[in-house]
C-alpha cells in the first residue's frame, strides 16, 4: 500500500499535537521522521484539493481503453 498522507486542516488547531508528536513519540522511537512527513498541515483549500489530486494522479491506475 503507497503511503498517503493525512491532511490536517488548520494549523493552529493541530500545532501542538504536532509539537508534542515531534518532541514525545519522534524522541523515543515511537515514530519515524517518516512517518511524520505523511503529516501535511495547511489553513489552505486549495492546497488540500492539489495534494489529493497528485495521491489520487500517483495511486490510482488509469481507467482501460
Amino acid at each position: 500500500m503507497p503511503d498517503t498522507p493525512v491532511v490536517l486542516f488548520g494549523r493552529s488547531f493541530w500545532a501542538g499535537m504536532l509539537e508534542w508528536l515531534a518532541d514525545e513519540p519522534l524522541r523515543h522511537g515511537m515514530v519515524s521522521a517518516a512517518d511524520l512527513s505523511l503529516l501535511r498541515v495547511t489553513d489552505s483549500t486549495d492546497e488540500v484539493v492539489e495534494w489529493m489530486r497528485e495521491h489520487y494522479q500517483r495511486c490510482v491506475p488509469p481507467p482501460s481503453a
